[in-house]
């Protein structure tokens, strides 16, 4: 998975030494308080291969040495306290030890759109507390937008999703830099991310809400089955531990279908939208399709610095390079700025940015510095928008104290709104001939 995540780390020399020799036990075999004793004697003992299995087998054993590990860190050996400590470390960034993990989603059948959560039950099994990777939801239930992108970034972590084709579903996030609370929920998971100790015999239930539909989530698009796991095994960089997967911890298998699928106009793969330019009869018209899986603000007040839009028809050959706004106003301001040309296009859904006649926009590209369009070239339009939140924070004071300003751009502006660069599919130059 891309999350961050703790890298479990036992000093160990480069070699490889096998785990299992004549007389050892597998190392996640149970250990009696006599073996532990043992093993941890073994931490400095002078041959290398019984020093090697005392720590992997140690690892294997996990919580139920960790009061005797505390004791030998203490000890008058220098070598085993070293030891000790550094297994203590280890044991310490082990998350699920000990638990039973059990994941259900909260309707089995959906539609596309339609949300779904994912519930994740944590038991304590073992007769040791165990760390594991969440934060708790308060008592009076927490929907803010922070927790639901905090909660299913822990659930990534260790959840893999794959759909009706056997692919794996990645986990999709809006852009985090519009909203503060949610970037601080990123950046928290960046720093260390949170944890709660389970005691023994206790259980939990976490919910990643809106799973699939949320700011953070598992977008459910195509038509059929889709499978859930939890899967967490320490990111060992011993090959021993690796192969015998010490301290694995798997789920059940929470299934859900989709019988709707989601308009195929809909990306599968994150982009966010589409823009088409095509001849209609003497007119070139640009089109842009929301290629996202939800709604999708797009300013379409055009002029030529923010908070308008910019558009433009462009021009392009091996020798020359222009482009000619669509703006009609050369010096617009903020009062001209109109809230009903902030349009919402629903996921799949078109809308039309501009038409204009061919022989206009030949004559606006001539005024822009083409020349004759004999020498060929292509025509394309670009669109581009930075009126955002992040606009609105860097602009702060300005649009309050700006009586002209709309109430619109004093207030957050919705958080889905198209702020990148879009290109059209380019025509040849000699349509406007």
């Amino acid at each position: 998975m891309w999350w961050a995540t703790c890298v479990i780390t036992v000093m160990l020399a480069a070699a490889d030494v096998s785990s299992s020799h004549a007389g050892e036990r597998p190392l996640n075999a149970p250990a009696t308080a006599d073996e532990i004793a043992s093993l941890i004697r073994n931490l400095s003992d002078p041959d290398y291969k019984t020093r090697t299995y005392a720590t992997r087998r140690l690892c294997g054993v996990g919580m139920a040495a960790y009061e005797s590990l505390q004791r030998a860190a203490d000890s008058s050996d220098a070598e085993s306290a070293l030891r000790a400590r550094r297994l203590i470390t280890t044991l310490d960034a082990l998350r699920f030890a000990g638990t039973e993990v059990s994941i259900a989603f909260s309707k089995p059948n959906i539609d596309w759109h339609d949300e779904v959560d994912l519930r994740i039950t944590i038991f304590n099994r073992s007769a040791y507390p165990a760390k594991i990777p969440f934060e708790m939801q308060p008592p009076d239930g927490d929907e803010s937008d922070a927790k639901q992108v905090g909660v299913m970034l822990d659930t990534a972590e260790w959840l893999y999703v794959t759909g009706p084709s056997g692919s794996e579903v990645e986990l999709r996030l809006d852009d985090i830099l519009m909203d503060e609370a949610v970037g601080e929920a990123v950046q928290d998971r960046l720093a260390a991310g949170p944890h709660r100790t389970l005691a023994p015999g206790e259980r939990v239930t976490i919910v990643a809400r809106a799973f699939n539909r949320g700011w953070a989530r598992f977008p459910l698009l195509d038509h059929g089955k889709y499978t859930a796991i939890l899967d967490y095994t320490p990111r060992w960089q011993d090959s021993a531990l690796k192969e015998a997967k010490i301290g694995r911890v798997l789920s059940n298998a929470a299934v859900i279908t989709v019988d709707e699928a989601a308009p195929a106009a809909v990306s599968r793969h994150g982009v966010e939208a589409d823009v088409v330019i095509e001849v209609d009869a003497d007119v070139l018209v640009a089109r842009l399709t929301n290629r996202t899986d939800h709604a999708l603000f797009v300013n379409t007040n055009f002029g030529h610095s923010l908070p308008f839009a910019e558009g433009h028809w462009n021009f392009e050959s091996s020798k020359t390079q222009r482009k000619a706004s669509i703006a009609t106003q050369a010096n617009a301001s903020w009062e001209q700025f109109d809230p009903a040309r902030l349009v919402e296009v629903a996921p799949g859904d078109v809308i039309e940015l501009t038409r204009t006649k061919l022989v206009d926009v030949k004559k606006m590209l001539a005024q822009a510095g083409v020349p004759k369009l004999s020498e060929g070239g292509f025509i394309y339009f670009g669109y581009s928008n930075r009126c955002d939140r992040r606009w609105q924070a860097r602009e702060g004071q300005a649009l309050i104290a700006d009586p002209k300003a709309p109430s619109i751009l004093q207030n957050p502006l919705p958080r889905r709104m198209l702020s990148t660069r879009q290109t059209s599919n380019r025509l040849a130059a000699e349509i406007l001939r």
